[in-house]
């Protein structure tokens, strides 16, 4: 059973992990992650307590980051330092927050996507395909 740390818990993205890691035998949510001063902070979400101590990722097998870039960097740092590997959804990286994630994924395994969606997904590698081989081409998309 992978122990699962959610991070930014109450945000769209972490309700629906955590309503499918609930229903999945593979998996138990060990942290729920919010920042300070959310009201949700020391009450329950089915059985497990959300917490503002991100000293807390010590305690999962795997981090889910979906915050804010500073909270993200902040998070990974503890991540890096209690050896977890984590998938960041988290969007809007500056150059120097993305080459510091970079640094972190040389220790950890880190898994950043800006989107989720398998649409999207699809679309940057079709993008990136389409950019090496069509190099005398204007392309539109409508």
């Amino acid at each position: 059973m992978i122990k699962l740390g959610i991070s930014g818990c109450f945000g769209k993205m972490g309700l629906r992990i955590a309503a499918l890691a609930l229903k999945d035998s593979d998996f138990k949510i060990a942290m729920l992650l919010e920042k300070t001063g959310h009201p949700k902070i020391g009450s329950k979400f089915e059985d497990i307590f959300i917490t503002d101590d991100p000293g807390e990722i010590r305690n999962v097998d795997c981090l889910i980051e979906f915050t804010l870039p500073d909270v993200t960097i902040s998070h990974m740092e503890m991540a890096l330092k209690y050896k977890k590997p984590s998938v960041i959804g988290t969007t809007r990286f500056t150059d120097e927050q993305k080459a510091r994630l970079k640094e972190i994924s040389n220790s950890i395994p880190v898994l950043l996507s800006p989107n989720m969606s398998i649409g999207v997904n699809t679309l940057f590698k079709l993008v990136n395909l389409g950019a090496g081989v069509l190099r005398d081409y204007k392309v539109s998309i409508i």
